[in-house]
């Protein structure tokens, strides 16, 4: 099971043990079932748990549940961030206990945040010789439809709690003084302010600044008076469990009402049809260069991408010039938008001999700087615990190594496994599009189900022109492109046979995607369409 935002409908934070442990009870409770199908020991905190709810897989929702490795506002933050390096949800939680400010709120109620305010800022002035606090409090975003709507329709069916909604300070003080200085400065600013914690303004500044959805529910577990130090610490204890308690049955029921009453917001909402929308567009674009690929697969790999998804295409460097077929290759990947998808040339360089200008055609083409063989080995040392960490596990480490140990030459199963390393661990990415030749890709198809990442695999049959050869056996190794035209120029002035010229203005004759240049290419004229082709080139790639 692939942990991201296309299966993660809410990340839940908090940072206490009892706190972890009443959201897994009451979840479970309430008909979500945790999954152990993916591993998480490599997570950097105290506890990560996976719930599932729902039986039909399609429409099954994802809740993670992380614990935070302690309080305070800049810990929140910090913790915040790593979390999401390793989840990609669809909103996230900022949950816990609570002190109660407002005279209404009482021991075990539970709070929905309709603003939240971070109170520490403030500037420190003198005036007539007295030193005078102004504050200068920051409001953080909070996502209000549709869960305040869904809170306040449990809020009046709820009998063993009272429930509020309104305005929630968040700072890194404890409060246990009815006269605190800070309980005034928060009046002052906002007298409707109905609780306070040490993490939610942390967790909210960071995930205002990815633009994901965050709302918090807290439960009340004292009232931040003087009293508080007096009541027995059993009594504290309880207090503190059955604030947990309530504010987890709380946040459990609305997650379970949100997709029947509003099932545009629940997990995917639109974003989903946007990124099948842009899969299914990227799959028509590659056509014409007769690439194909999976709509769902490409669908699971744009969906509740962070940045950018690498997209990797492999080959071996032959001569100091890129050969035809590489070129058209890049060509398709050149096709791919580039606010979705980072083009990786990957070049096993077999020339070493300079003047090389294939290096030069190919980062003018892409925009993109090419990796070589040479250059990854170095860095295998630094890939390994990366990857390790990305969900390269020993144990699936193995399995791939069983997977590709099949290749008869075990250079090339060797070169598999660095280049896996490679596309998991350099990137750090568990997102990744893969160009491949047809023949290649049912192993690929095994190594998906290896790799704890998503694939979109994207490939096609052969490229021929008029003879089964391969592209650095003569007469197909002169055929190459570069930046001037001066190869093609070079092979073209052997007056090749007309046969294999007509084959490879038929390879590109329908890859021209500017309508400017769009002239139809007559393939029985072909020395003239070669040249419009070297034209089109230019213009496109090489301007």
């Amino acid at each position: 099971m692939y942990v991201e935002l296309a299966r993660c409908d809410v990340l839940i934070l908090a940072p206490l043990d009892l706190e972890i442990s009443s959201l897994n009870e009451i979840f479970n409770k309430n008909g979500w079932e945790e999954s152990t199908d993916f591993n998480l020991e490599h997570l950097p905190f105290p506890n990560v748990i996976e719930l599932e709810y729902g039986s039909i897989s399609a429409h099954k929702r994802l809740a993670v549940i992380i614990q935070l490795p302690g309080q305070g506002i800049l810990n929140a933050g910090a913790e915040t961030a790593k979390a999401l390096q390793f989840y990609e949800p669809s909103c996230v939680v900022s949950f816990g206990i609570a002190g109660g400010l407002e005279t209404d709120v009482n021991i075990g109620d539970v709070i929905f945040a309709s603003q939240l305010i971070y109170y520490e800022p403030a500037k420190f002035k003198k005036i007539k010789n007295r030193s005078v606090v102004q504050s200068r409090m920051i409001e953080i975003d909070v996502e209000i439809d549709p869960w305040l709507i869904i809170f306040q329709k449990l809020a009046q069916a709820t009998e063993n709690c009272a429930m509020h909604s309104g305005p929630f300070a968040s700072g890194e003080k404890l409060f246990a003084d009815g006269d605190a200085l800070e309980k005034e400065r928060i009046g002052i600013t906002n007298d409707k302010v109905l609780g306070v914690d040490m993490e939610a303004a942390g967790v909210g500044r960071v995930v205002n600044g990815q633009g994901t959805p965050f709302f918090l529910i807290k439960g009340i577990s004292d009232l931040c008076d003087a009293d508080k130090n007096k009541i027995p610490s059993e009594l504290q204890k309880k207090n503190r469990c059955l604030a947990a308690y309530n504010a987890a049955e709380v946040l459990a029921k609305m997650l379970v009402h949100i997709q029947a009453e509003f099932p545009v917001h629940s997990g995917r909402g639109n974003r989903h049809y946007e990124a099948l929308e842009r899969a299914e567009k990227t799959i028509e674009a590659l056509e014409p260069h007769g690439i194909h690929g999976k709509t769902g697969e490409l669908y699971r790999v744009i969906y509740g991408r962070r940045s950018r998804v690498p997209a990797y295409y492999h080959w071996i460097q032959y001569g100091p010039d890129l050969s035809w077929i590489d070129f058209k290759i890049l060509c398709a990947i050149n096709e791919l938008p580039r606010d979705v998808f980072e083009p990786v040339p990957l070049v096993t360089v077999k020339y070493n001999t300079r003047p090389s200008t294939w290096r030069e055609t190919v980062e003018s083409m892409l925009g993109s700087a090419v990796v070589t063989n040479s250059e990854i080995k170095s860095q295998l040392d630094d890939l390994n615990p990366i990857s390790s960490v990305r969900g390269l596990s020993p144990s699936i480490y193995s399995k791939i190594t069983e997977l590709i140990g099949n290749e008869r030459d075990h250079k090339i199963a060797d070169n598999t496994l660095m280049w896996i390393l490679y596309m998991i661990g350099q990137k750090k990415s568990s997102r990744i599009a893969l160009f491949t030749w047809e023949k290649t890709s049912s192993k690929w198809d095994n190594l998906i189900w290896a790799c704890d990442a998503l694939f979109a695999v994207l490939k096609w049959g052969t490229f021929e022109l008029g003879i089964h050869q391969k592209k650095n056996e003569e007469p197909l190794k002169a055929i190459c492109i570069d930046r001037n035209m001066t190869a093609l120029q070079k092979w073209l002035d052997t007056n090749p046979p007309l046969e294999i010229l007509k084959d490879f203005v038929c390879h590109f004759k329908n890859c021209n995607t500017n309508p400017e240049l769009q002239t139809p290419i007559d393939v029985s004229n072909a020395n003239q369409a070669v040249n419009q082709l070297q034209e089109y080139w230019k213009s496109k790639y090489f301007s």
